[in-house]
């Protein structure tokens, strides 16, 4: 760990050896704007993705498609473009929002910031997945 207590990518590679597949999300691809919504950088997250493709660990990109957060279509494009440079392909998944997660935060005391919003469109959906695979990449919905 460095001395903010994150996980460095020294750390993260030697145990991604022990792993058969890592499920790596990818939210925000703007700094400034992931540092707003999330409340850290994305620096970290960009440089172990990069470190484990390079790696030749097997990586499924997941973006969670939050209307309004992280859905537009700058974001998308932005994760297209990352994940086509990586050093190794990695399939991505869009994950479509639903509610279900209200639930366990009530359960857990927390407060769901992200009542009231509705699920994502699956059209909308299938047209966001159609934006990543022009850049050649293999997106799947949901998983």
């Amino acid at each position: 760990m460095d001395t903010c207590g994150h996980v460095t990518t020294e750390t993260l590679l030697a145990v991604a050896e022990r792993a058969d597949l890592i499920l790596y999300d990818l939210k925000v691809m703007d700094d400034a704007k992931h540092r707003l919504i999330v409340g850290v950088g994305n620096e970290r997250i960009h440089e172990n993705l990069k470190a484990l493709a390079a790696g030749g660990h097997d990586v499924w990109i997941r973006v969670p498609v939050i209307p309004g957060l992280t859905d537009d279509e700058e974001n998308l494009t932005a994760v297209a473009e990352f994940a086509a440079g990586l050093a190794r392909p990695c399939p991505v998944h869009l994950l479509p929002f639903h509610a279900l997660g209200g639930d366990k935060y009530g359960r857990l005391g927390m407060e769901y910031q992200l009542a009231g919003l509705a699920p994502s469109d699956p059209d909308r959906v299938n047209e966001q997945a159609e934006l990543l695979r022009a850049f050649g990449l293999d997106v799947h919905i949901g998983g």
